[in-house]
């Protein structure tokens, strides 16, 4: 999310949205031409046995085959094997594109190398958005990409290699980045990797895409700025706000503009809020705080979860949606 890791540049504050994506290969020998290995990640399902481990502790990972029901074990049919061996880890890539402006993601599997996953993912993305597209993760081998969406929509986003003494390990991450910047948290998705054949033909297409059906739905949004140092006496006190957009780069580059404009000295964010509102909010002391909400009807219930202790009690001095085009100063003075 481009957008976003600007704005922690832009803020100097400890908001991440930089996506982390860690390599491992492991390798599975078959060792019966009767029944294939591969890993299964999730232990065994639906028409399949667990017949070991493979990996070194603590990576570790499930090594499946598959079995019929009722169904005599045999062994070669006319194609030379009646349960075709995958390997997940052999030469398969997983990766995953986002756009700052909309909560869709576009996700493909299975791949030979790591730049046709991440070509496919980049250019479905382009497709649906135009420029801003970014690569959200990139795994090889056996592993998960989680999709976490906070209350506004905006989505956080970890993908790792698969653990045995930590299957979840994407999910709990993405949940932590989420949690620790945002509020509202829920899993979207969580995407496995894809099945490559232990004896694929470099020229087959051997992936799997999952993207959005139907137009990507984009985010309103609202920022607020304020200059880095102190400006002349006139613009002490003072915020600037844009709301209405939803096209973030250009909100953002219209306010900060204004703000440089107006005060002389460099801008950075103070806040921002994607399809909900920001709440100019004063503390017990008189202090003022910006708040952000996933909507009108949740306001009271945002500020009192930020408002505690010594802050107590919090006064709501003005609601501004992202819905409505604005470019303004608001005066926010102790």
């Amino acid at each position: 999310m481009q957008i976003f890791q600007k704005i922690k540049a832009l803020r100097k504050h400890a908001i991440s949205f930089s996506i982390c994506a860690i390599f491992i290969a492991l390798f599975v020998t078959p060792t019966s031409p009767a029944y294939a290995q591969y890993v299964c990640p999730n232990g065994a399902g639906p028409g399949e046995k667990q017949i070991g481990m493979t990996g070194v502790p603590p990576v570790q990972y499930p090594v499946c085959v598959r079995v019929d029901a009722g169904a005599v074990e045999s062994e070669e049919d006319d194609s030379g094997s009646k349960w075709p061996g995958y390997s997940p880890i052999a030469a398969s890539f997983m990766a995953l594109a986002y756009h700052s402006d909309t909560s869709s993601v576009w996700e493909s599997s299975a791949h030979m190398t790591a730049e046709s996953a991440e070509r496919r993912v980049l250019d479905a993305c382009a497709a649906a958005m135009g420029e801003g597209c970014a690569l959200g993760a990139t795994v090889k081998g056996v592993g998960h990409i989680a999709v976490v969406r906070d209350a506004m929509g905006i989505t956080w986003v970890k993908g790792l290699p698969f653990r045995s003494d930590d299957p979840r390990a994407a999910k709990r991450e993405a949940m932590e980045i989420c949690a620790n910047n945002s509020f509202g948290c829920v899993l979207l998705r969580e995407f496995e990797s894809g099945l490559v054949p232990l004896d694929a033909d470099g020229a087959v297409d051997y992936s799997e895409n999952i993207f959005p059906t139907g137009e990507a739905r984009r985010h309103i949004w609202a920022f607020t700025v304020r200059p880095e140092t102190p400006p002349a006496m006139q613009w002490q006190g003072k915020a600037w706000l844009v709301s209405g957009q939803q096209n973030s780069e250009q909100a953002l580059s219209q306010v900060l503009g204004k703000c440089r404009q107006d005060s002389g000295k460099e801008c950075v964010v103070e806040a921002f809020a994607a399809n909900g509102a920001l709440v100019h909010i004063k503390n017990s002391k008189g202090h003022s705080q910006w708040v952000s909400s996933a909507d009108s009807g949740s306001v009271k219930a945002r500020v009192s979860a930020v408002c505690s202790g010594a802050d107590m009690p919090c006064r709501i001095v003005a609601v501004y949606d992202a819905a409505t085009p604005r470019l303004e100063v608001v005066d926010v003075a102790d």
